[in-house]
């Protein structure tokens, strides 16, 4: 960052997915929390460059239709076009927080969020 801050001007993007908002159980435990880190990360330095021309903006991608993902897509997987459309365009807004695409992801974070744990075990 040290450029950038002697420059006045910069944008930083985090990719964190929707999957950081809460901890879940088995596999996906240690991934989630990696990626919590993440968004801890962007709030970090999202404080310690206010007020110095640099942007720091934390996308947070749902479920995306990849080639990785293949086994585990569900009803909330996007398309990889529609994902990747999303994603730019948030990038180009230079929002401090992105969910893309905005539907299904925003929502679906929210509920990550509130739903009581043994209801959240069952459908992750």
């Amino acid at each position: 960052m040290p450029r950038p801050v002697r420059r006045g001007s910069g944008h930083l993007v985090v990719v964190s997915p929707v999957a950081s908002v809460r901890g879940m159980s088995g596999s996906r435990a240690a991934y989630g929390a990696s990626k919590a880190a993440l968004n801890s990360f962007a709030e970090a330095v999202r404080a310690d460059v206010l007020g110095t021309g640099i942007r720091v903006t934390t996308v947070l991608p749902g479920h995306i239709a990849t080639d990785l993902d293949a086994g585990r897509r569900g009803p909330s997987t996007v398309d990889l076009d529609t994902g990747v459309d999303a994603l730019t365009a948030a990038v180009e807004r230079e929002p401090a927080h992105a969910y893309v695409p905005g539907w299904p992801s925003r929502p679906v974070a929210a509920a990550l969020r509130v739903l009581p744990l043994p209801v959240l075990r069952r459908i992750t």
